[in-house]
């Protein structure tokens, strides 16, 4: 259902005075989820050695930041007034 709203979301909200961001906002806050669930999930079947976890820990400040980015960066071409979970 979310993926059918977004094509005409923008356009229905300008022609309505309504909130044509809302299916953007919840897009983006579900593939934030997503992503986030997808790389906790791969991190946590790797070994548990110092090594691993040390990796595993920077790669997820990477990880995080460059999601981060792409949300703002998504926001601002949007407007979607999007604020993004697991952000400090």
């Amino acid at each position: 259902m979310l993926l059918a709203a977004l094509p005409q979301a923008r356009a229905s909200g300008e022609e309505t005075g309504g909130d044509g961001n809302a299916p953007l906002r919840e897009w983006a806050r579900t593939l934030g989820r997503t992503a986030r669930e997808a790389f906790g999930s791969t991190t946590r079947s790797l070994d548990r050695s110092a090594r691993s976890l040390k990796a595993a820990a920077e790669a997820e400040r990477t990880f995080n930041r460059n999601l981060g980015e792409t949300l703002r960066a998504f926001e601002e071409r949007f407007g979607t007034g999007i604020t993004t979970e697991g952000e400090a």
